[in-house]
């Protein structure tokens, strides 16, 4: 089905193309102001699909006013419905909306005086993003929409390339149709490729502070918002992101390839990333992990190198393990999003689990990677490794000999290579009693004592508790009855040292001593986060969280205390 306008009807200046898929609550208010637009256009609109009332509410304003048209898209997808909307499209200047968007009072005007007055190739416009609860404007900080420019390119403002979206941009049509300009049929970020190639190419650009759309933050099912931090939809970015390093790359100007660079590692790139951890551990097949790492290496190695070094010490081993194909062990780095250091109870799962974190141990071979290898053995390989080896099945313990033996015992913390050496000695009683402590002691803050943590124990026996600094330091911290809560001044040193202190049981097995991180069986008590405090519990989380504490600075402490000393004193002259 399809309504057009007649063949002999003047063409417009302006074509607007508006695909729509299951946005029938908000298609009647885009359309409302699209048509309010004071420009001479048409407006298609391709149905893509719908599955509600989308197509009902477009056919109603295309008979009611004559410059709407609709059209009902063969193939599926965004992609396809812009490009069937552009092949009917007759105006000397082509723009886009999506259906569940809003454009401005006077933005189409703008936009068209900007082309019409300079002749540049396309007039790019400021824009605003909104939900439910708030508007903000994303642009706010660069410099892309700092002054109306008409005859710019993009080197003179290449912040325009972190606004690579297709809705708050006017084209030339015939320049569009010369470029053969298409969408690709992709699951997510379809429109980058197009817009950095109309930015490159452009000979000039003009630039409006106006703010020319309004764009719905709709998280939801379908939205290309909730596909961001999916699989395919990650797979799909850094792949079209790929395509844009390598046009970015042959423009060659200087200031575009900085600009580019540094928006896709340092903010797209890296949300994505995040996002995609963010799900937890999933399950990666192989083909798919290569292609990721295949389009994040392109992307990485075409980066100027100093801004690669300039990057943050875990998105560099992030960047590279996902590089390198291995993108399904990114969960097993500590203390990432989505990262556990919780072990599977199924042996299986554990063996597995255990698998992925040896292939990261052997991934981490530069010298920079010392710290987060020796996290990951401390961490992810030995609490798996005791796991299996408390388990009485033989295949299990035979898994966790078979990886003790892939490690050597002299390029892991002692601790490790304790538990290493039980489990190449077949020590079994000893790794059971390990895993036993593992799975069933916690250690509760359950209140404080003026600035000293009440502690108690669960599980059966004593304990003893040690405090072990993010940089290595140990402090001996006290030693508990199961069931009795106990007062626990924190170590002077602990006070003294800033950082995140971690409390560690120690397990004593024959001649070895093993820490294993402290949990918790409840939400640990927090302490008032004042800028006195001096040390803060970090917990807060529930069941099978780690316990630690935070020790501020002592020079934080210092000018905040003197700050209040000296707003006393300030109080007490005006009082006298």
């Amino acid at each position: 089905m399809s309504t057009e306008t007649p063949a002999e009807s003047p063409s417009p200046l302006l074509s607007v193309v508006v695909p729509v898929h299951d946005v029938g609550t908000w298609l009647p208010e885009c359309l409302d102001t699209i048509a309010a637009q004071r420009v001479d256009l048409e407006v298609i609109v391709v149905d893509d699909h719908s599955q509600d009332d989308s197509l009902d509410v477009a056919l109603r304003h295309a008979a009611a006013d004559p410059r709407f048209r609709v059209l009902e898209a063969v193939e599926r997808g965004g992609a396809a419905a812009r490009d069937l909307g552009v092949s009917h499209a007759r105006g000397r200047y082509l723009v886009f909306a999506d259906g569940d968007d809003l454009v401005p009072r006077g933005a189409y005007a703008a936009l068209v005086g900007a082309l019409e007055s300079s002749g540049d190739d396309l007039a790019v416009g400021d824009f605003l993003k909104f939900d439910a609860r708030s508007t903000w404007r994303p642009s706010a900080g660069f410099a892309a929409f700092g002054a109306d420019r008409n005859g710019a390119t993009l080197g003179d403002v290449p912040s325009l390339l972190r606004f690579r979206a297709i809705w708050h941009k006017m084209f030339r049509l015939d320049q569009w149709r010369a470029l053969d300009m298409r969408f690709p049929a992709v699951p997510r970020s379809n429109d980058i490729v197009p817009m950095t190639t109309m930015l490159t190419r452009a000979s000039s650009i003009s630039v409006v502070t106006d703010v020319v759309y309004a764009y719905r933050d709709r998280p939801g099912h379908g939205s290309m918002t909730r596909q961001a931090g999916q699989l395919t939809g990650t797979l799909s970015y850094f792949a079209q992101e790929a395509r844009c390093a390598a046009l970015v790359t042959a423009d060659g100007r200087d200031a575009v390839v900085d600009e580019y660079f540094s928006m896709v590692l340092v903010n797209d790139g890296w949300v994505h990333l995040k996002k995609l951890m963010t799900q937890g551990p999933l399950d990666i097949d192989v083909e798919s992990g290569r292609s990721l790492g295949d389009s994040v290496g392109a992307i990485v190695d075409a980066a100027p190198r100093a801004l690669v070094e300039r990057l943050g010490r875990t998105q560099r081993l992030l960047y590279r393990i996902v590089s390198a194909g291995r993108a399904d062990l990114l969960w097993s780095v500590p203390d990432v999003p989505g990262s556990t250091d919780a072990v599977p109870d199924e042996a299986a799962e554990a063996a597995a689990s255990l698998d992925r974190a040896l292939d990261l141990v052997a991934l981490l071979d530069a010298p920079a990677d010392d710290a987060t290898r020796a996290a990951v053995i401390d961490r992810r390989v030995v609490p798996h490794l005791v796991r299996l080896a408390g388990t009485p099945s033989p295949e299990a313990r035979e898994a966790a000999v078979a990886a003790s033996g892939r490690l050597p015992t002299e390029r892991v913390s002692p601790q490790s290579a304790a538990v290493l050496r039980l489990a190449r000695d077949g020590r079994w009683d000893d790794l059971a009693e390990l895993a036993t402590t593992l799975r069933e002691r916690r250690v509760d803050v359950v209140e404080f004592e003026g600035a000293d943590p009440v502690v108690r124990a669960s599980g059966a026996g004593a304990l003893s508790l040690v405090l072990r600094h993010d940089g290595g330091e140990i402090a001996a911290w006290v030693d508990l009855e199961a069931g009795r809560p106990v007062t626990a001044p924190l170590p002077r040193r602990v006070r003294r040292t800033p950082g995140r202190w971690s409390a560690q049981i120690r397990v004593p097995l024959g001649d070895a001593g093993v820490d294993v991180p402290a949990l918790v069986s409840q939400g640990a008590v927090q302490r008032p986060d004042g800028a006195l405090v001096p040390v803060v519990v970090s917990q807060a989380d529930g069941a099978d969280s780690e316990l630690a504490f935070i020790t501020r600075s002592r020079l934080a402490r210092r000018v905040a205390g003197a700050l209040v000393r000296r707003g006393r004193a300030q109080a007490a002259r005006l009082r006298r």
